[in-house]
């Protein structure tokens, strides 16, 4: 289920990172361009690389990548997991149905549990422990 630029009730507007194109990604064709989670794994055949301002910002990305593959489809657990999963073109069609099940997860402003960015982890570190 797409998700809405509509108020989640709370009069905030969410920042859907399924929806909201913000990875930044060099094409097969050399373009850059940025996506939403949901479409880097639709148009994955098409990409080249995540590209980023630093290699810091690839490597995470890629990491947070690899744990919604991980976590949608309950692997792969070896190396011939792997290599059967890349000869299967549609092989991130689950992740589709995953995103669904935990959007409100991947909401930076979801009212009851947003997803943690940098600066709101430092705010609520401050908070806590001074």
């Amino acid at each position: 289920m797409p998700e809405t630029d509509e108020s989640s009730g709370n009069g905030v507007l969410p920042f859907g990172l399924t929806t909201q194109p913000w990875i930044p990604v060099l094409r097969g064709d050399g373009t850059q361009d940025e996506l939403s989670l949901r479409e880097v794994f639709a148009q994955a055949a098409g990409l080249r690389r995540i590209v980023g301002d630093l290699p810091t910002q690839e490597f995470a990305l890629v990491r947070l990548m690899l744990a919604v593959v991980h976590d949608a489809l309950d692997g792969p657990q070896d190396i011939e997991d792997w290599s059967d999963l890349w000869a299967d073109e549609r092989c991130f069609a689950p992740v589709d149905a995953y995103l669904d099940a935990h959007r409100g997860r991947f909401d930076l402003l979801d009212a009851q549990a947003p997803l943690p960015a940098p600066a709101m982890v430092q705010r609520i570190w401050i908070a806590r422990f001074g």
